[in-house]
């Protein structure tokens, strides 16, 4: 039998196939509200996720954790900003449209809802709209302009409601470079900052010791950021946060690394890593990675 095109397909038809998308998208986007209701947003991995890298180790990035949560964050003009954004319309064209099938996802946010009652500088914009589309993703989210996401990563269950034919993700990183904006336990293409075989490299070429490495793995982490031409990972100790506080910098490529891990007690000072030389302590305590 041949291929039946759109245009030929009884009305009947697509209006039972767009009953169908409709009913599997308000069933999962019940779900991760009911989920949203009992969890913190960011406990959950997000549905989607998009972000933009810029120079200076600036970035905007997106991500969707249901049908009334989402959140706009990065850092523009050296400054960082977190903001909540107010979810106006999730929808999209499934194996029916007559283009490519996409998902696109409307928002808005109020400034002085974002952290510390500022909203991002410019140029973010002040609506932040995301088109998924194929095996790529764009975010309107810089004044009068939109631009592909650099890394985007989707979950494939939100995918199948959306009738996408596939959860967009972007390939294993060759280096370090793409985790900018991302945790270091959050995939991208399949693989963790933790996974990846240059950061490993860069702990292997610190010497890091069992308690840097349970450190870094077990402990409260940030976003990972960018110094100049390193990436930063920082974090501190689960309850003793303001206490004991480590980063580890490193090239893309997991060379010219450096670490700093604060010891129990600001009396004991911290240790010091850096790629090729024996660890160090010293009596001064971690400063701002980068300073």
């Amino acid at each position: 039998m041949a291929a039946m095109d759109v245009a030929d397909r009884p009305e009947s038809d697509i209006r039972h196939r767009r009953t169908c998308r409709s009913l599997r998208l308000g069933v999962f986007l019940l779900a991760a509200l009911l989920l949203g209701a009992a969890l913190p947003a960011q406990a959950d991995p997000p549905l989607a996720s998009c972000v933009q890298q810029a120079g200076d180790g600036d970035y905007v990035r997106f991500d969707l954790y249901g049908p009334g949560s989402a959140t706009l964050r990065g850092r523009a003009s050296g400054r960082a900003f977190t903001c909540p954004l107010q979810v106006e319309r999730i929808g999209g064209c499934g194996p029916d449209c007559r283009t490519a099938p996409r998902v696109d996802v409307r928002v808005r946010f109020d400034p002085a809802a974002c952290e510390a009652g500022r909203g991002p500088p410019a140029p973010v914009a002040r609506r932040a709209n995301l088109r998924i589309e194929g095996d790529q993703a764009r975010l309107f989210a810089r004044t009068g302009a939109s631009a592909r996401c650099d890394v985007i990563a989707v979950d494939p269950i939100f995918a199948e409601a959306m009738d996408l034919p596939a959860a967009p993700a972007t390939p294993a990183p060759i280096d370090l470079g793409a985790y900018l904006g991302w945790y270091p336990h959050e995939a991208v293409g399949g693989l963790t900052l933790y996974a990846h075989p240059a950061f490993e490299r860069a702990l292997d070429g610190l010497q890091a010791d069992a308690a840097l490495r349970a450190m870094v793995q077990g402990g409260v982490v940030s976003p990972i950021a960018r110094s100049g031409g390193h990436l930063v990972v920082a974090g501190c100790e689960a309850h003793t946060c303001l206490a004991r506080q480590w980063w580890v910098r490193t090239a893309p490529d997991g060379s010219q690394a450096s670490a700093c891990m604060d010891l129990p007690t600001a009396a004991d000072g911290a240790r010091w890593y850096r790629t090729g030389a024996a660890p160090q302590q010293r009596p001064e305590r971690c400063p701002v990675p980068g300073d």
